[in-house]
């Protein structure tokens, strides 16, 4: 788990809710394929197994110390009777001391009368016969026997339901009554519901999972500094709490629905209690410019500047010859820039050419040249022309280069070769590269403990980090790239300085600033 920082509310410890003597029974239940049926077929519950899952992997951090017996009821496993038979297990198995804990991920729903689930073998055409009333599968009967301890975690809704079966006089909201009435007897109880009645809990495919039971098992696992109480334990109150603003925050933000989602709780105990510890495990502060812990690959590396232009100054231009400024960003406008810069890049290709036999003493066999490209075993330099992706009245004139050599003679050589032309090393992102939220949070985080300044754009997906002395780090998001920045132009070797002591890339294999094509990982 990771270190939680201490909070300064430090009010009276909460009491214990399961000791280290006492033994967790936990039924764990999600249908995510109902049984199939030519009429009555019920609707699939997206991510239900992969709840399950980390729900019953978190046990595992929650508990430590104690045994677990699980009795996981998944899919066809689910049915009415071997979902009785498991509750009725677990709870004959709990004593006083112990811990009972329900999860549940399906369909749930109030018949008039009492809060009902389905199971993998409910029928559409008569839920109130085929699904279990949770009063009498778990309230009741936990109530009247030896189990003081209980944990119910509940997420469902109605709606799918609702808009499946037209019987909607029995199909309604879970009732919050029911709820209420229970957690009033003197016993250690939480009741979490992933929202409040008359709403639906959703899933998001950008989770994997439902969004209150990913947001539970983020908590619960101890990843959630704001789930944890002063004393670096999870309560019953800031388990609520958490959940409350954490699933609102990340359904508002991601997700475009007009509905809320605001989970439920209801806890019993003469104060607030402990559902858990969390072990803190001392967690070296990453050293200073370590930015692997946002880990991608590369796909290439090289040195660059941008030089910008208006439309209408480039060589040739001429409104008399029907020449206009472009109102949009597209490929012809940028290709006929290129063909106005023509002449002047292949001047300054046939400059360096020049240079780089003089340098190297090369002969004309050992360069290839292209109308924008200089290719030696030592570098290769290239010119990129595109509009300004922001403004479509200007030009970007993008020179690059990529080194195939990083002996300390052959950077002097190309220093020698190029001087004060490069502001940056770019390196491009292979595959999906790390996600705006994660880059901030790095990003926040190195300031907070280094100094320097973070900007950011989410709607352009770019995050700019200043550091404290000089220079920048510049994600792109958009583009697929990140570069170390410095203040202005300057010369090759003064460039590789800066960029050096950054790391980017993964903790096991950081990037290197010198890497030619061949030699991509």
């Amino acid at each position: 788990m990771t270190k939680i920082p201490k909070k300064t509310d430090v009010s009276e410890e909460p009491s214990s809710l399961l000791s280290n003597d006492g033994h967790v029974t936990a039924v764990i239940i999600a249908i995510e394929e109902y049984q199939p049926r030519k009429t009555g077929q019920i609707p699939g519950v997206d991510y239900a197994k992969a709840d399950a899952d980390a729900f019953s992997a978190a046990l595992d951090q929650m508990f430590p110390d104690n045994d677990i017996h699980r009795i996981e009821l998944i899919d066809s496993m689910a049915t009415n009777m071997s979902v009785r038979d498991g509750v009725k297990e677990a709870i004959h198995a709990t004593g006083p001391d112990d811990l009972l804990i329900f999860y549940y991920v399906g369909h749930g729903f109030h018949n008039g009368i009492s809060n009902l689930i389905t199971v993998w073998d409910s029928n559409g055409h008569n839920l109130s016969a085929t699904c279990l009333n949770l009063r009498d599968l778990l309230f009741d009967p936990v109530e009247k026997s030896e189990c003081h301890r209980l944990l119910a975690f509940i997420d469902a809704c109605a709606e799918d339901l609702e808009e499946q079966f037209s019987s909607r006089s029995v199909v309604s909201i879970m009732s919050e009554t029911e709820f209420k009435d229970f957690v009033k007897v003197d016993q250690y109880v939480g009741v979490f519901l992933s929202c409040t009645p008359g709403q639906k809990s959703y899933s998001h495919a950008g989770l994997g999972h439902g969004v209150w039971s990913y947001h539970l098992v983020h908590a619960l696992s101890g990843k959630a500094p704001d789930a944890i109480d002063a004393y670096s334990v999870i309560t019953d109150a800031s388990l609520r709490d958490y959940l409350g603003t954490s699933v609102r925050r990340y359904i508002t933000k991601n997700m475009s629905i007009a509905a809320q989602q605001i989970p439920l709780a209801r806890t019993s105990a003469t104060n607030r209690f402990a559902i858990c510890q969390v072990r803190e495990e001392e967690e070296p502060v990453p050293p200073e410019n370590d930015f692997t812990g946002l880990s991608f690959k590369p796909d290439a590396i090289f040195f660059s500047h941008i030089e910008t232009r208006a439309y209408n100054r480039l060589p040739g231009f001429s409104r008399a010859k029907g020449h206009f400024v472009p109102d949009n960003v597209n490929a012809s406008s940028a290709e006929f820039a290129r063909g106005l810069l023509d002449e002047e890049i292949a001047e300054e290709i046939e400059d360096y050419y020049k240079e780089a036999k003089r340098v190297f003493r090369l002969r004309r066999d050992d360069i290839g040249t292209g109308d924008d490209t200089l290719d030696t075993e030592h570098f290769r330099y290239w010119i990129e022309v595109r509009q300004t992706p922001d403004d479509p009245a200007e030009i970007q004139i993008i020179r690059c280069l990529s080194v195939r050599n990083g002996s300390e003679k052959n950077l002097e050589n190309i220093d020698e070769i190029f001087g004060i032309k490069f502001d940056r090393v770019v390196c491009r992102i292979r595959g999906r590269g790390p996600d705006f939220d994660s880059v901030v949070r790095r990003l926040e985080d190195v300031e907070l403990e280094y100094g320097g300044t973070l900007d950011e754009s989410e709607r352009k997906q770019q995050a700019t980090y200043y550091f404290p002395e000089k220079g920048r780090l510049e994600f792109d998001l958009a583009r697929g790239q990140i570069s170390i920045c410095a203040e202005r132009k300057t010369s090759f070797l003064d460039i590789l300085e800066l960029a050096t002591p950054i790391a980017l890339g993964a903790p096991q294999k950081p990037i290197k600033y010198l890497l030619d094509d061949s030699q991509r990982v």
